[in-house]
């Protein structure tokens, strides 16, 4: 776990201080933009986050977010704050500071994580571990990157994209978990970020806007249905295009019923009445959750 670093020596530490930089993270005016989609329909949409200011909240000085855009699925949160290479997050449902990401983590360190939606003031705590770094450059100024798996649960679904980078956050969101049981609007990727000194536009949009005329295509297609079936009863699942899917399905409980990969379609049957949830993903898009009832 990452608590070892603070019985480093003085000396040590002075030395450390003096030759890393420390993460900047939310200035002023910084804006995250991303590209958002819905439940059940192929519409996009822009959803934005904004740094409009500072306050204080049990002695740190933390940076006030504010978005624009359908809630939805998504998780957000209104305060955030560094310290050194730790990026932080207020968490109202347990009224603690909560860790987003350590930038400069190592492969095989891990933290833990309280992730919760406050509209239903529930919560769950989630193991974050690093399985990869690398550094990529912009604006001039490189930036750290790293590759997080989180650990299993029940309540919330975790999707981080393929890495983190230091100052932008999560390809897929800035807070990057949903409620498992949630149909309704998702975020795809993030299409750009911008503050005073730097500026970035995903090579995957030719813009930070939304596309005029044509519809932008996403991600691949993925579809699953009926939402309400008899026990036994066959399952349809398909993709579009050759992509290796991930299907995952979980009784109310949480407890895993199925995973497994495919190419195409497939087929998934519950034994048992009751509310399950089923998720499909892949590497390129968000995964999509959807409840499904067996009777």
């Amino acid at each position: 776990m990452r608590t070892y670093k603070h019985f480093l020596p003085l000396a040590f530490l002075l030395g450390a201080t003096s030759t890393n930089a420390q993460t900047t993270f939310a200035p002023l005016g910084a804006k995250w933009t991303y590209l958002e989609r819905f439940a059940f329909s192929s519409d996009s949409a822009i959803f934005e986050i904004e740094s409009v200011g500072d306050t204080v909240i049990q002695g740190h000085t933390s940076q006030l977010l504010e978005t624009t855009g359908i809630i939805g699925c998504i998780s957000t949160y209104r305060y955030v704050r560094s310290s050194n290479d730790t990026v932080y997050f207020w968490e109202p449902v347990t009224g603690s500071f909560q860790i987003l990401f350590v930038a400069d983590a190592v492969i095989g360190e891990s933290w833990n994580t309280t992730v919760s939606s406050p509209s239903w003031e529930i919560s769950e705590v989630r193991t974050a571990s690093v399985t990869g770094t690398s550094t990529v450059t912009i604006s001039g100024i490189p930036l750290r990157r790293l590759v997080v798996a989180y650990g299993s649960g029940a309540m919330f679904s975790l999707s981080p994209g393929p890495y983190i980078t230091e100052r932008l956050g999560g390809a897929y969101g800035l807070f990057p978990w949903q409620l498992s049981f949630c149909d309704g609007a998702y975020l795809v990727a993030l299409r750009c970020y911008q503050d005073d000194e730097i500026s970035w536009v995903n090579p995957q949009f030719a813009q930070c806007e939304l596309s005029t005329g044509l519809q932008e295509q996403g991600p691949v297609a993925l579809r699953l249905l009926p939402s309400i079936v008899r026990v036994g009863e066959r399952i349809p699942l398909t993709s579009d295009g050759g992509t290796t899917m991930r299907v995952e399905a979980f009784d109310a409980s949480g407890r895993a019923l199925t995973d497994r990969r495919f190419q195409g379609s497939t087929e998934l049957v519950f034994t048992s009445p009751g509310l399950h949830m089923v998720r499909l993903s892949d590497d390129r898009s968000r995964p999509l959750v959807k409840r499904v009832l067996a009777n």
